[in-house]
């Protein structure tokens, strides 16, 4: 008792009990920063998963991408014996004159001698009205062809063909069906898709023909698939 009442008239016993109210704070401190530490761990850990997944991803993406790559261009380096072309065709006739619109049909078969020489036999034919008139006319022309073929699934040609151009009566004036010279210069675009098919998203031809005695000028435009016969 008496020891009790000596520590409390000297301020000890206060001493003693702010030393132990400091450690009881302490002590609740570290409880929460570890509760906290473990909580922040917690919600850190998805993200480790979410990364592995984006990388896997993105690993896939450039592995597809060049698998599409090498196999075009494995595509692209083949170049095949013959190429038969059917599409729709658009001829805008006689610009030098009163031009006119008709609608038709093209084929054409080329066969290559080596990657970038062959020959091309075409065969066209048109349908329209010129003056109030149904007409059409026909073409079939033969020459060579000149083909681009590199590391890339895209093909550019060129061509200049000669042959005969039959037109019905009506068509520029002529009061009956009858044949003329023709010659033709263009190029067309493929591109493949399979060792078998391509597809032509463009051929643009300029038409010669001479009817009555004077030049008409023409341009054909044609777009189809091509398909690809045996190897080089």
């Amino acid at each position: 008792m008496a020891l009790d009442a000596w520590a409390s008239s000297t301020g000890i016993e206060a001493l003693f009990d702010l030393d132990l109210e400091e450690r009881r704070m302490r002590v609740l401190k570290e409880g929460v920063s570890a509760v906290d530490g473990v909580q922040n761990v917690k919600a850190r850990r998805p993200d480790k998963p979410r990364r592995i997944g984006r990388n896997y991803m993105q690993k896939a993406m450039w592995l597809v991408s060049l698998v599409l790559f090498f196999s075009l261009t494995a595509m692209a380096q083949e170049t095949p014996k013959a190429e038969v072309f059917l599409g729709y065709s658009h001829l805008l006739a006689n610009l030098n004159n009163t031009s006119f619109n008709m609608n038709g049909a093209h084929v054409s078969v080329a066969e290559n001698l080596n990657d970038w020489f062959g020959g091309v036999l075409e065969f066209s034919t048109h349908y329209g009205t010129e003056n109030g008139f149904k007409v059409n006319t026909q073409s079939i022309m033969y020459g060579p062809t000149f083909s681009y073929r590199k590391k890339s699934p895209i093909t550019p040609s060129a061509h200049v063909v000669l042959g005969v151009q039959k037109g019905s009566g009506g068509l520029f004036g002529i009061s009956r069906s009858s044949a003329r010279f023709g010659m033709g210069l263009g190029g067309a675009v493929d591109v493949k898709v399979s060792d078998m098919v391509s597809i032509r998203i463009i051929q643009a031809d300029y038409l010669l023909t001479r009817f009555l005695g004077t030049r008409q000028d023409n341009i054909r435009a044609s777009a189809g698939i091509v398909l690809t016969f045996g190897k080089k």
